[in-house]
């Protein structure tokens, strides 16, 4: 997976003001935060795993970590996953929240990893986003709409707790 680093004020990372949903901007963070680990040949940390205890779904840091590395161990083309800083979602992060608010929604289409999964990953991610939405779904934690609102280019709560 390739990234980059910033402190989420560069030019690279400037665009129209906008938030995601609490849930979208949690997986978004673990994914950023749990791939910067595993360019660092790093295994998660307690601080990842505090974010998503204090959210009251503990179990599905396990998860996230379980597509994040399978995106980052199959995948078939490099991964752009930006740094926890920036504030702009890549195309590929936004791929990866519109499978999970389609699961969360029923759907269960994670057609969009296709861009960069192989066919025999995307049983397991389909798998694995059902089980992150339905997760934080259970504790209230919300989704955009399905595909318009997760375009790259919106931007992170300045605030995110996390």
């Amino acid at each position: 997976m390739s990234g980059h680093e910033c402190d989420g004020g560069l030019p690279l990372c400037e665009r129209d003001p906008g938030e995601i949903a609490a849930g979208a901007s949690l997986v978004l963070w673990g994914f950023r935060y749990r791939a910067g680990l595993m360019r660092q040949d790093k295994p998660a940390d307690a601080r990842y795993h505090a974010a998503f205890i204090r959210n009251g779904v503990a179990s599905a840091a396990y998860t996230l970590e379980a597509l994040t590395w399978l995106i980052g161990t199959t995948a078939i083309r490099s991964v752009d996953v930006r740094c926890v800083a920036c504030p702009e979602i890549s195309p590929d992060e936004a791929a990866l929240l519109d499978s999970c608010a389609r699961a969360a929604a029923g759907d269960g289409d994670a057609a969009a990893l296709e861009a960069f999964l192989p066919p025999t990953s995307m049983r397991f991610a389909r798998s694995y986003a059902i089980g992150i939405a339905v997760c934080l779904r259970d504790v209230g934690l919300g989704w955009n709409a399905i595909g318009r609102a997760l375009v790259p280019g919106k931007r992170l709560a300045p605030e995110s707790g996390l």
